[in-house]
């Protein structure tokens, strides 16, 4: 449909049935269009507020924060800034696990909650609640970043993970396309045998965005560079995973556009995002606050690397404060960037997942420097690090003909040199290196994850 009609005509309209149905997405995005251009000061002042709104609530309502409140012989009015957060332990997944009722709103009415997961990458998935005002804040932020990225509603724009929809969404998938441009493919294989077909379905599309998982849209760019398929995209959006550098050289190469990164959890509001001039990762403040902390829980000084810890303004239904996502990233330093936005730069590079890290006697590897040694070998397919024990690594390679064994060696060789002790290494040569349940390509993984941040 012609871009016009879908911006003028198709999404007023779904605007307007949405309110009927007490979605505030609109009213929301206007807010943070506005605000993003705020003092950091102001900016500050809307956290403060939406933090005083969120304790006194998850006190009086929540019962797992009535109780831990009155452990800690606190009273929400403590809590006056983000500064204050510290007062405050640390809430991590197992603690939700254990009895996610206590974190359920009592205020809430049950027919308003809708159950909500984590992405599940590295585990079995959170189980969560969710209510109509924290979609529509995730939306308002999510329409944000697009626009930072130069979209407006009725460009075309198409999303690649790593998984296929399945068939009852076909109709729906089919809808968006023509209706809003949205183009959600159903059926695709990325697998080297049939990803040809894809990648001029896709070409015949035209996009003029992409988004993606960096492990589904890198084949699609490796094969159009191979192909002279003439595949050129405005900019893409890359979420869900590490971009690890081989794959950010060879999409902006092939692709011949620019990569746009953004880091979030799918049981949050809160992005941080990437804008044009590429200094970090603003943080979407309205929405909540991320703290990068050590292992003893303080903060990391800038250009220092620490553990993701999300405080959500947005979720009434089940709250999350000072929750460990379990990431890794390195401290910007909270300034601002030269695009004029207050949105405070907090992130500066995002690293991984505790469990993407191997473990050593001296510390640990980050997931980069492992994927850098074999991104290096032009004769390997695929690969996988697993980390059975801190002295034995297995090693899954699909490996190309040409490999021989001195690639063996420098892999061998370049293992132990980043661990820097002894360690058991075995390479299982097999084509059979499965994506996690939700689709996901794990380079690395570790079964005996550093401790990043103390229990």
């Amino acid at each position: 449909m012609h871009p016009l009609m879908v911006r003028y005509v198709v999404y007023p309209v779904y605007n307007f049935v949405q309110g009927l149905k007490g979605y505030k997405t609109v009213r929301y995005e206007k807010e943070l269009m506005k605000s993003q251009w705020f003092t950091s000061a102001q900016i500050e002042e809307i956290q403060q507020e939406k933090l005083r709104l969120l304790i006194e609530h998850a006190y009086k309502n929540v019962p797992y924060y009535t109780r831990l409140f009155d452990e800690l012989k606190l009273k929400p009015g403590d809590i006056k800034d983000i500064e204050d957060l510290n007062k405050l332990p640390l809430l991590r997944k197992e603690d939700i696990r254990k009895n996610i009722s206590a974190f359920v709103a009592k205020n809430i009415p049950k027919k308003v909650l809708k159950p909500m997961t984590s992405s599940g990458t590295t585990g079995t998935p959170l189980k969560l609640f969710k209510d109509r005002d924290r979609d529509a804040w995730r939306a308002a932020a999510r329409h944000r970043i697009q626009k930072v990225h130069g979209f407006e509603r009725g460009d075309k724009i198409v999303t690649i993970y790593g998984y296929s929809f399945p068939r009852k969404h076909f109709f729906q998938g089919a809808f968006l396309k023509i209706i809003r441009n949205e183009w959600v493919p159903y059926g695709y294989d990325l697998s080297e045998e049939k990803i040809g077909a894809f990648v001029k379905e896709l070409e015949k599309y035209e996009p003029d965005f992409i988004r993606a998982w960096p492990s589904s849209v890198y084949p699609v760019a490796e094969f159009a560079g191979n192909n002279e398929i003439n595949l050129q995209p405005k900019n893409i959006w890359l979420h869900g995973e590490v971009l690890f550098r081989f794959q950010k050289r060879l999409i902006e190469g092939n692709l011949g556009c620019e990569i746009f990164d953004i880091f979030g959890l799918r049981e949050s509001s809160i992005y941080s995002f990437e804008c044009p001039e590429h200094t970090g990762y603003h943080l979407d403040a309205e929405n909540g606050v991320i703290e990068i902390l050590n292992k003893d829980g303080e903060h990391v000084p800038r250009d220092v690397l620490g553990a993701t810890v999300f405080t959500d303004f947005t979720n009434f239904a089940t709250p999350l404060i000072r929750y460990v996502s379990e990431d890794l990233a390195v401290y910007a330093g909270g300034g601002k960037c030269p695009c004029g936005r207050g949105l405070p730069l907090v992130i500066k590079s995002v690293e991984g997942r505790f469990s993407d890290c191997l473990s050593t006697d001296n510390g640990f590897v980050l997931p980069n420097a492992v994927v850098d040694l074999f991104s290096n070998i032009k004769a390997i397919k695929n690969f996988q690090i697993i980390q059975k024990a801190k002295d034995k690594i297995l090693i899954k390679v699909d490996k190309k003909p040409d490999f021989s064994s001195s690639d063996a060696d420098y892999i061998v060789g370049g293992i132990q040199k980043l661990i820097k002790s002894d360690v058991s290494i075995e390479i299982e040569y097999t084509d059979l290196i499965p994506l996690t349940p939700s689709g996901k390509k794990r380079f690395v993984i570790s079964e005996t994850p550093p401790e990043f941040i103390r229990k």
